[in-house]
């Protein structure tokens, strides 16, 4: 039978893992806190009113949450791991810092409830197609309970051992270059184009040499098209690199870069563009 999967926050993220999933036949359940969110997921999935309607349901959890206040305040203020029965499983895939899944693991651990801390890299079309970078830290004596899930959702995925919050460790540094990337690509790529030069033919040539990123690759065929639809936000850039930097500053590391490149994002977010894909970073250099 296949294996019932309650997704907690059903937004641009857990929304399009939950469809990822049913399309590969699980049955899934989903909550969030906007009863015409989950609603939406009527075609493919059971919408619950309730964490207690989900936990009655389920055996498998996936969380996708805005940030680590949140998620402690759903799992262990607000008692859903109190609702849960030992040797269920809670696969947290939220930007949150290492310490907090470091204590909500613990916390699931005196409940026997199994946690994995499981933060991807991608966006929402990579969360619908099954092709995120998953990576993640589990105990092994589960890792074969959780591999079906992981290879569903997964284009490629890393386990990185048992210790909770390190995987979500991995995530943020991967954050501060994702975002850090595109702040001096846009300055470089604003540079050839006040020159004159083509910026389709720059855009060729830069995406096929030294300087390119995944994040140049990606995104900045959206400068050329002068389209900033989002498939990821300013804003949450500005949350990444903020959550980078307050972490950085528990371990006494500056972060001058990544404050540096954070305030174009804040200067966009100041200029109404917070909204739109976090490539609109380059209007900042025009």
């Amino acid at each position: 039978m296949a294996k019932k999967i309650g997704i907690i926050g059903a937004g641009h993220m857990g929304g399009n893992m939950a469809r990822c999933l049913a399309d590969a036949g699980y049955f899934v359940y989903v909550y969030d806190t906007v009863t015409e969110v989950r609603e939406q997921f009527i075609d493919c999935a059971t919408p619950c009113s309730s964490l207690e309607e989900l936990a009655a349901n389920c055996d498998y959890y996936l969380t996708s949450l805005p940030n680590g206040k949140v998620l402690k305040n759903v799992l262990v203020t607000g008692g859903f791991l109190d609702l849960l029965k030992p040797g269920d499983i809670v696969i947290e895939t939220s930007s949150t810092m290492p310490e907090d899944v470091e204590y909500c693991a613990a916390e699931a651990e005196k409940r026997k409830i199994h946690f994995v801390d499981c933060p991807v890299s991608g966006g929402p079309k990579e969360a619908r197609a099954g092709t995120l970078v998953l990576i993640y830290a589990l105990k092994e004596t589960i890792r074969e309970q959780c591999q079906d899930i992981f290879d569903c959702l997964a284009g490629k995925q890393f386990f990185v051992g048992e210790q909770p919050g390190s995987a979500k460790a991995v995530k943020i540094v991967n954050n501060t270059m994702s975002m850090g990337n595109l702040v001096v690509a846009s300055e470089a790529f604003s540079l050839g184009v006040k020159y004159g030069l083509d910026p389709q033919k720059l855009f060729d040539i830069l995406k096929v040499s030294g300087g390119t990123s995944n994040q140049f690759s990606k995104r900045f065929q959206k400068v050329v098209d002068d389209d900033y639809t989002a498939w990821a936000t300013v804003e949450i850039s500005y949350k990444d690199l903020s959550l980078a930097i307050d972490w950085a500053s528990t371990k006494g590391i500056p972060m001058d870069v990544a404050k540096l490149a954070r305030s174009y994002y804040e200067k966009a977010i100041q200029e109404n563009r917070g909204k739109e894909d976090m490539v609109s970073v380059y209007h900042e250099f025009l």
